[in-house]
């Protein structure tokens, strides 16, 4: 059995870094083969006190003087870690007790979980089904067992666990700008491992309980940073998405010309805008409770992503006006 290192990046969460903890602690694996590396990333809240609450030897806590970003985070915990193979997991993950087994049964070199429990709440059911539209292909065929080069943009990619040889990590991670906390160093990261000819394998008995935030405003802020990271990715690299981008970044303004040159009334625009959220979230919703939820949720979930890349595009263009 391999001697692995288990890094936790974590910022702010006091809400879940206790079980995130305990399940690794609880991991079906020899003690004497895993190293326990949590990277504080500059917590404001008491997320600090309760790693140190846990009391568990088996602990080591690196922590950053300020907020430098998750892929710093992962990237300082990699340099300091004792063993070859890296398990990283996300602060808001509770892993399967049997994972490691799992990951050592499969012997391939590169892993992430292919099953992602949940709770089931009303802003994971939104995204989850948002999801599912986005990589329906990879959804309905069921057939996908690695990420590679040929089924890269269709396949769902996540780091909420991902085991890896510590030294391709390192590698993959140098020519990302990863001291930008704006950049998709998830994605990257991913993209740099495939095009080197390497292969993720979503491993089927490797599964994880994601804990979805519950607060209006965590999930709205926290949509609203995830747009400048999904435009640093895809914008001008993927036909599809940059049209989208481009599309939904126009659209306002257009709707917004309409209303001041008197084209249109707001109760009118109003109304064909619940239309047409009322015949997306028909359309999307696996059932009559994702149907109303996605109703409700979908408008709060596109304005907040959609500032976000707003934010990125002007933050671009405004990059290349002091250049010039």
């Amino acid at each position: 059995m391999k001697q692995v290192s288990i890094i936790v990046p974590t910022y702010n969460a006091s809400e879940t870094i206790s079980r995130c903890m305990q399940a690794i602690l609880n991991l079906d694996y020899p003690e004497a083969l895993l190293e326990i590396l949590v990277v504080n990333d500059g917590s404001t809240d008491t997320t600090d006190e309760l790693i140190y609450a846990i009391n568990s030897p088996r602990i080591r806590v690196i922590t950053n003087e300020r907020n430098k970003g998750q892929a710093f985070s992962r990237l300082r915990g990699a340099r300091e870690s004792s063993y070859d193979h890296l398990l990283f997991i996300d602060s808001r993950v509770i892993i399967d007790r049997g994972a490691l087994k799992a990951i050592e049964k499969s012997k391939e070199p590169i892993q992430t979980n292919l099953i992602v429990k949940g709770t089931n709440n009303i802003w994971e059911s939104a995204l989850n089904s948002l999801r599912r539209l986005v990589f329906r292909k990879f959804y309905q065929d069921k057939k996908t067992t690695f990420i590679e080069l040929s089924n890269f943009d269709k396949t769902p990619k996540g780091t909420g666990a991902l085991y890896i040889p510590k030294d391709l990590f390192i590698k993959s991670m140098m020519n990302i700008a990863y001291e930008n906390r704006h950049v998709s160093d998830d994605t990257k990261l991913f993209f740099n491992l495939v095009k080197k000819g390497n292969k993720i394998y979503l491993n089927p008995d490797f599964s994880i309980t994601y804990l979805q935030r519950y607060g209006f405003k965590e999930n709205v802020v926290h949509l609203y940073q995830r747009g400048p990271k999904f435009f640093d990715y895809y914008f001008g690299r993927h036909r599809t998405y940059t049209f989208l981008i481009l599309l939904s970044l126009i659209s306002p303004l257009v709707l917004i010309g309409l209303l001041y040159l008197d084209k249109i009334t707001f109760p009118m625009l109003l109304f064909v805008l619940l239309c047409l959220n009322a015949c997306f979230a028909a359309f999307v919703g696996e059932d009559m409770r994702k149907k109303c939820i996605l109703f409700f949720l979908f408008p709060l979930i596109a304005s907040s992503f959609g500032c976000g890349m707003v934010k990125a595009l002007l933050t671009k263009a405004w990059h290349k006006i002091k250049i010039v």
